[in-house]
């Protein structure tokens, strides 16, 4: 048995979709700042590479989780109905004019 996307009603729309979207997005920047601080504590107790390793795998959480949040409210546009970057329409296509002389002679 197959179901469509059509038979079921949206799920991802409503008060407490929105309402626990905002939860999630201030906990990614609550993640985020304890994220800084662990790498402003690596930088004044420095420990030699322990301390780079740390700051690298730091930052590369936090790239994930800033990803996640800025793909989450594209997502979110999206699922909306409102483009992100409209596209272009295409009024006219301009054409060459003819030649009349070169046809008359």
């Amino acid at each position: 048995m197959t179901t469509h996307s059509a038979d079921h009603p949206r799920r991802d729309s409503g008060p407490d979709y929105d309402h626990n979207i905002r939860r999630a997005r201030i906990a990614g920047y609550v993640l985020l700042a304890g994220l800084f601080l662990e790498v402003v504590c690596d930088i004044i107790w420095f420990h030699g590479v322990q301390s780079l390793i740390s700051i690298i795998c730091v930052a590369l959480i936090a790239g994930g989780v800033s990803g996640e949040i800025f793909f989450e409210y594209q997502a979110r546009l999206a699922a909306k109905g409102s483009p992100t970057v409209p596209t272009p329409t295409i009024n006219r296509v301009q054409q060459a004019e003819p030649d009349y002389r070169r046809a008359a002679a």
